[in-house]
């Protein structure tokens, strides 16, 4: 099973040629045939099937696929299973509680330089778990794509934020003024274009290569982090607003 269950792979290690033969009284559809050493892929309809959500108390669905390999036929049998949900108020939670975290440190960042080298760590740990919710999505596709496209593809505007996920820690922990405002700023892209992973808190299945929860942990800390850093940024600018004095009137002499 690939790509989260949608399709089906064969890798014919076998000396003889791989058959996927169709339902009964069917006509032949997409049903494969491969050749030994090579791969096949494809979506059954006999998957699909299955894969209409049961109601309960049954959670639970088979489904079987018959193969001819050189002259034996044999069955691959398999299930559609529906787990129960994940409790989401704690995820929810944690990402409440990842926000509060991220903006206290970049409110002490802004007047004290142990607190920017801490905001810097804490902003490249956020950029991490970015990174780590990005692999573990790529571990569930077929490894037959160049690996940085589907990086870049699984990113999308989300990579706008990259460069300042290294250039934001970097100023903060040199503790230059700019770094907390260029951390809020990756914060609120991150967040903005990220806000979506939250719907794996809903669902017990994940398209994740990895531990679920692991999805749900990146997920809460890149949007609530994310968060905290957005209202870091905005204290950033008010304490620069502040240090710069207004203009006064012109004068003017004869």
């Amino acid at each position: 099973m690939i790509e989260a269950g949608a399709r089906l792979e064969i890798d014919n290690q076998t000396g003889v040629t791989v058959d996927v033969l169709p339902e009964p009284h069917a006509n032949r559809g997409r049903e494969p045939t491969v050749p030994p050493g090579t791969t096949a892929r494809w979506s059954d309809s006999r998957i699909a099937a299955a894969a209409q959500a049961p109601d309960p108390p049954d959670h639970r669905r088979a489904w079987t696929i018959p193969l001819r390999v050189g002259s034996q036929t044999v069955t691959i049998h398999g299930e559609q299973v529906w787990p129960p949900a994940p409790p989401a108020g704690r995820w929810w939670l944690a990402t409440g509680l990842a926000a509060l975290v991220a903006a206290v440190i970049g409110a002490l960042a802004i007047r004290r330089r142990w607190a920017a080298a801490v905001l810097g760590a804490v902003t490249a740990a956020i950029a991490a778990a970015h990174v780590i919710h990005l692999l573990g999505s790529i571990f569930v596709l077929p490894p037959d794509q160049p690996m940085l496209a589907m990086v870049v593809g699984l990113a999308g505007p989300a990579i706008a934020a990259w460069p300042l996920a290294v250039i934001g820690p970097a100023l903060a922990i040199a503790g230059h003024p700019s770094g907390p405002m260029v951390c809020g700023l990756f914060g609120v892209l991150l967040a903005l274009f990220s806000a979506s992973d939250v719907v794996s808190f809903f669902y017990a299945v994940l398209p994740f290569g990895w531990n679920p929860n692991l999805d749900r942990a990146t997920a809460a800390l890149i949007v609530g982090g994310g968060f905290g850093l957005f209202l870091t940024g905005i204290l950033a600018l008010r304490a620069v607003s502040r240090a710069v004095p207004p203009e006064g009137p012109a004068e003017f002499h004869r």
